[in-house]
């Protein structure tokens, strides 16, 4: 009965078979890629080292952020053109510096002389009665910031006080890409008194990366189950065969496990024109050189039709999972 049920398939069945396991597996992996966390959290490591909370996001997404920066993102978007490199990330680091306040300070020089000796010519220090009242100056730092006040008691015994407000320190990056792989960064930064709402861009004098671009290796653990459609010829009757297959494959080459450029020793089973395993040395991912995809390998199968114990001869194409 299964007999007569596998000799019904025809060709033009096996195509959309195929056709449909081929678009069941982007579903899949679509799916698999939406669900998976992607998220990773933001950390404290030692030594004053932290690690970003990042997460993936598509470039739809990814532009309302860049255009958080204002002009700036439309001169780094413009550069990015110029250089033909494409927009890669958008991040922000935040640095505060809390508040803090130290009364009852010494003066740093003291005077020569103590009280209640006072020498003549101190009869004219006080002109405009500074004494008589707590004087204070604000600090102000780049571009007029106030970054700390300062105050004069001249009734204490220790008169002065320092006070420092909330500042908050903020540098926005952005990462472009230029082709194999080299990344260009862009930063502004920017200063901002919490407690005044007072905010000032920074001038960045230097900024410097260095990088080392990821080179191609052999994995001899890189497991990937795919679906085929493979179509051969028997090498004994010369009769066409073919059937949906799914395969493993255990080794692969490429810049990493899910960015393979060959896939070796692949095995598999369909179904077809009758039930059949497969082997095949090697696949190739034809997508590298394709738009749009991203994993579609071709490659020259050995064919084994269990029902007719026949040996073939055929090629494969298909998705991994």
């Amino acid at each position: 009965m299964l007999r007569k049920v596998i000799s019904a398939f025809t060709l033009k069945d096996v195509i959309y078979l195929s056709l449909i396991m081929l678009l069941a597996v982007f579903l899949l992996r679509n799916m698999r890629t939406t669900n998976e966390d992607r998220a990773v959290a933001f950390s404290r490591l030692p030594e004053q080292v932290v690690r970003s909370s990042t997460d993936i996001v598509t470039k739809i997404e990814l532009t309302p952020w860049g255009e958080r920066l204002g002009d700036s993102f439309t001169v780094i978007t413009k550069d990015l053109s110029g250089i033909h490199a494409a927009l890669r990330a958008v991040g922000k680091t935040t640095i505060l510096l809390p508040s803090a306040r130290q009364d009852n300070l010494p003066s740093t020089s003291q005077p020569v002389h103590l009280p209640p000796v006072q020498p003549p010519a101190c009869a004219l220090c006080d002109l405009y009665s500074y004494t008589l009242a707590v004087q204070s100056i604000d600090v102000l730092g780049v571009g007029g910031v106030p970054i700390a006040n300062v105050s004069f008691d001249a009734s204490l015994r220790n008169p002065w006080a320092i006070k420092t407000e909330d500042l908050e320190i903020t540098v926005n990056t952005v990462v472009g890409e230029r082709g194999g792989g080299g990344l260009i960064f862009y930063h502004t930064a920017s200063v901002n008194n919490k407690v005044r709402g007072t905010k000032k861009d920074l001038s960045i004098t230097t900024s410097e990366y260095k990088q080392a671009l990821k080179s191609k290796e052999f994995f001899w653990w890189a497991p990937v189950i795919d679906l085929n459609l493979v179509a051969g010829v028997s090498l004994s009757t010369l009769d066409l065969a073919t059937c949906g297959e799914i395969g493993f494959s255990m080794m692969g080459y490429g810049k990493d496990k899910d960015t393979l450029d060959w896939r070796f020793l692949h095995v598999g089973a369909g179904a077809g024109t009758g039930w059949f395993l497969t082997f095949a040395p090697g696949k190739y991912n034809i997508a590298r050189h394709l738009p749009l995809l991203t994993n579609i390998w071709i490659g020259v199968d050995g064919l084994w039709q269990i029902n007719e114990g026949v040996f073939g001869l055929g090629f494969s194409f298909g998705a991994r999972l």
